[in-house]
């Protein structure tokens, strides 16, 4: 049972479902999910706006806490992020947007992040300005959900993102 239910598992994640829903223009989507980057584990919301063909704006907001290690004293850090994104979606390039319920895009991002952390902390987990790049896949199931898998490097963090995509 076991050696059919991996071959199965990939099966699903790897065979794009067969509906047409990526973002278009003057549709918008939420966004939400969870992940990891080297800063802790964040929770976002988000939503994006389809501006033009294949050209996306959108909002994220973050927050996420980590605990460090720091000349032998434990400190915690909270940190909020907010983001504007530009994204160009490649499924015309890859002419995927008419066959497959795929989204492939990337783009940047810029934004403003506000740490807290201990009085005494004497690390660099800084409040200011964040200017990065980003990409990801999106596969829909529906006309309405879809999951969202994203890679950033940003100017004071790398992460990768999993979520799920609602259609509006």
């Amino acid at each position: 049972m076991k050696k059919l239910l991996l071959p199965f598992i990939f099966s699903m994640i790897l065979i794009p479902a067969k509906a047409q829903y990526p973002l278009e223009s003057g549709r918008l989507q939420l966004n939400i999910g969870t992940g990891w980057t080297n800063q802790g584990i964040p929770v976002s919301i988000g939503a994006d706006l389809g501006i033009a063909e294949n050209l996306s704006f959108g909002l994220d907001g973050s927050y996420r806490y980590f605990n460090e290690n720091f000349g032998n004293t434990m400190y915690k850090h909270n940190i909020i992020t907010c983001l504007g994104a530009l994204d160009y979606h490649f499924n015309s390039m890859f002419k995927t947007r008419n066959s497959t319920s795929s989204d492939i895009y990337g783009g940047f991002s810029g934004g403003y992040a506000m740490a807290q952390s201990p009085d005494l902390y004497g690390g660099q987990v800084e409040t200011g300005a964040l200017f990065g790049v980003h990409f990801g896949y999106r596969m829909f199931f529906n006309e309405k959900f879809g999951l969202d898998l994203q890679f950033a490097g940003m100017t004071t963090y790398l992460g990768v993102k999993v979520g799920l995509t609602i259609l509006l």
